[in-house]
C-alpha cells in the first residue's frame, strides 16, 4: 500500500467528515492491518526541492510487514489537494485557494515505480504466481459473485471495502458470493494462504 497526502486537504480531509468520510487514521489503521504491518513506522524528510511551494514531504515506511504486505505513507505537510509535481495553481484564485498548496518537491509517478520495483511488494508475488490467476465472475456484479482459481489450496478469503473496511471473512473456499446485500461501489476480494497472498478487485452495480 502506498499514499500521498496532505494534511491541509480541504476535500479529501485527513481528519475526516463527521458520519460522511472517516478519518485518514482509521483508514489507514484498517489498511495496516491488511498488510500485517505494525503501526511503528520510519521518519524521513526528503529534500525540500521548491522552498516556494511551501510545503514539504515526509515519508512514513510501517515496520514490521513481513512478507504479506507493505506501507509507505507520503505525508505532505502544508500539502493540499492537488496531485504534486504539477506546477502552480492556474485556476482562479478562489478555486486555487480552495485546492490548497501544490507540492512539487516529488514526482507521484516516480514513487509509485520506485515503490513496486524496490523488493517490498515482490515476495507477496513469488508463490500465488504459480498458480492460475484468480478470476471473478460476472464483475460488476449484483447478485452472486462467482470465483475460480487453479488448486485453491486457500486458508482464508476475505472482502474489503474501498476504505480498507472488512466486511467478510471465511476460512472456506466457496464457488459463489452472495454480493447482493452490499451497496454500489469498488471492493476487494483477497485470498490468502501460507505461500502468499492475491488480491482482485471487483465492482457491485445494482
Amino acid at each position: 500500500m502506498l499514499s500521498i497526502l496532505g494534511n491541509r486537504d480541504t476535500i479529501s480531509r485527513i481528519n475526516g467528515i463527521p458520519n460522511v468520510f472517516p478519518t485518514w487514521a482509521s483508514i489507514r489503521g484498517n489498511w495496516l492491518n491488511i498488510n500485517a504491518c505494525s503501526s511503528s513506522y520510519v521518519a524521513d524528510t526528503l529534500a525540500d526541492l521548491d522552498p516556494a511551494d511551501g510545503s514539504w514531504v515526509e515519508k512514513r515506511t510501517y515496520n514490521s510487514c513481513g512478507s504479506r504486505g507493505a506501507f509507505v505513507e507520503y505525508l505532505i505537510i502544508n500539502g493540499g489537494h492537488n496531485v504534486p509535481n504539477t506546477g502552480r495553481c492556474t485556476a482562479p484564485p478562489v478555486v486555487c485557494n480552495a485546492l490548497g498548496s501544490i507540492n512539487n518537491d516529488i514526482d507521484p509517478s516516480v514513487e509509485i515505480w520506485n515503490f513496486f520495483n524496490s523488493g517490498l511488494v515482490t515476495s507477496l508475488e513469488k508463490e500465488i504466481a504459480k498458480e492460475k490467476e484468480l478470476t471473478l465472475y460476472p464483475n460488476p456484479s449484483k447478485e452472486l459473485l462467482f470465483m475460480e482459481i487453479e488448486n485453491p489450496i486457500l486458508s482464508r478469503i476475505q472482502i474489503f471495502n474501498s476504505q480498507g473496511r472488512l466486511l467478510w471473512d471465511k476460512e472456506e473456499v466457496p464457488s459463489s458470493i452472495d454480493v447482493s446485500a452490499l451497496p454500489n461501489g469498488a471492493y476487494f476480494l483477497k485470498i490468502s494462504n501460507s505461500k502468499g497472498v492475491q488480491s482482485k478487485r471487483f465492482m457491485v452495480v445494482h
